[in-house]
């Protein structure tokens, strides 16, 4: 597809979105082969998830949009993954940049293949003002259930998953259903109205990323000022968990935080946080920090301050002293090359084991030889706890 038009970017809009106006402003033989024309010679095939080279969409656009870094920034959700953590994208081996790793359009713009969601009053104010409407960021957040400008409820598209691979679609295409949540709109409002704002100044934060060092010591004041670390350091688990259910146990009446709020869910939360630099989910992080700071801007000064001010000792101090867990760190990996490479063969240990709901080592080992062999080799206290050989008195299915 040659671009000759090129649509005026509005403020908080996907790159899907702004590529699905691109598409309707320029002739090509369909959208498949737009996505060519605009991201890329890719064989993918589907649209809402097509391979993304910003490099070359910026070439194409002759540059109108600024760097790819801006693109990045401006139009997609990495930003926010940074700063929140638990980006839904796997860097791989390789490690490339985000910009021309070619990650799934929709994976960039939304966090998720299936977050589609959008205000109806501000899709009556765009079909008014510009004839067509244009998914924004802030609807797509973990935890985005009010549109902030109206104060309404967010709804979510009701198009299924193929007419998403088929096409691009923009909210006047689609059905959409009252609530994206099955949102009551009373009871717990107020908490909701809370955690959209805090996902939302997230992702409008312009300020430089919080060290995962501070935000974890940071995290650790907070739960001690909380009463929920013992004389040893070591979180109480029956009193964070039940804390926490107290707090967000509602969110059990909607089917996309059900699991995250359960039983296993709160335990695997648990679990991350006793020690520094595991792998959490976004709305794990974000219920935390809801929790512990109340609002990002909190977070953001108790970190600056614990950046400047912290006791240096405050993550040996707030370390689990039980000898059954593992140390957070392996000290025989002391360079850069090496954390990196731990973190890739970790992070394909925990992607096997979130895709298998009965998760042995054999299993894991025939999946990936290569890093079951590293972690073996150089990380086997972190493997034997988050991977242990399979007993029957304690079915692997429970610990993950």
């Amino acid at each position: 597809m040659l671009i000759t038009r090129l649509p005026i970017a509005h403020n908080d809009e996907t790159l899907y979105s702004f590529a699905a106006r691109i598409r309707v402003s320029n002739a090509a033989r369909d959208d498949r082969s737009a996505c060519r024309g605009m991201f890329g010679s890719a064989a993918h095939m589907r649209v809402a998830e097509f391979p993304v080279n910003l490099v070359h969409f910026c070439r194409v656009t002759q540059g109108v949009m600024g760097t790819p870094e801006t693109v990045l920034a401006e139009m997609t959700l990495a930003n926010f993954f940074g700063r929140i953590g638990g980006h839904p994208w796997h860097a791989g081996s390789s490690a490339q940049p985000v910009a021309t790793a070619g990650y799934g359009l929709s994976s960039l713009s939304n966090g998720s293949v299936s977050t589609w969601r959008a205000c109806r009053q501000c899709l009556r104010s765009d079909l008014s003002a510009f004839a067509t409407g244009h998914w924004r960021r802030s609807h797509q957040l973990p935890t985005a259930f009010f549109c902030l400008q109206h104060g309404t409820p967010l709804s979510q598209s009701l198009a299924p998953a193929h007419a998403w691979h088929n096409r691009f679609m923009l909210p006047q295409d689609t059905a959409l259903r009252e609530t994206a949540h099955g949102f009551d709109g009373a009871a717990n409002d107020e908490a909701l109205l809370r955690l959209t704002q805090l996902a939302v100044d997230a992702l409008c934060d312009v300020g430089p990323s919080v060290v995962g060092d501070v935000t974890y010591a940071t995290m650790c004041r907070a739960l001690g000022d909380r009463g929920m670390l013992t004389h040893s350091g070591a979180i109480r688990r029956d009193a964070f968990c039940s804390e926490l259910l107290r707090h967000y146990g509602f969110l059990r009446e909607y089917p996309d935080f059900a699991a995250a709020v359960s039983a296993k869910g709160l335990d695997i939360l648990y679990r991350s946080v006793r020690c520094v630099g595991q792998w959490r989910r976004p709305l794990h992080n974000l219920l935390l920090l809801d929790w512990l700071f109340g609002s990002w801007k909190s977070f953001c000064e108790q970190s600056a301050w614990q950046s400047v001010m912290g006791c240096p000792n405050l993550l040996a101090e707030a370390a689990p002293s039980r000898s059954d867990v593992p140390p957070a760190v392996d000290h025989a990996i002391v360079n850069d090359t090496g954390d990196r490479v731990r973190e890739i063969h970790r992070r394909k240990c925990v992607d096997f084991l979130e895709r298998n709901t009965h998760a042995v080592r054999s299993r894991f080992a025939r999946a990936e030889p290569k890093s079951c062999r590293w972690l073996l080799a150089n990380d086997i206290a972190w493997f034997d706890q988050y991977c242990p050989i399979d007993q029957r008195d304690r079915p692997q299915a429970n610990l993950f």
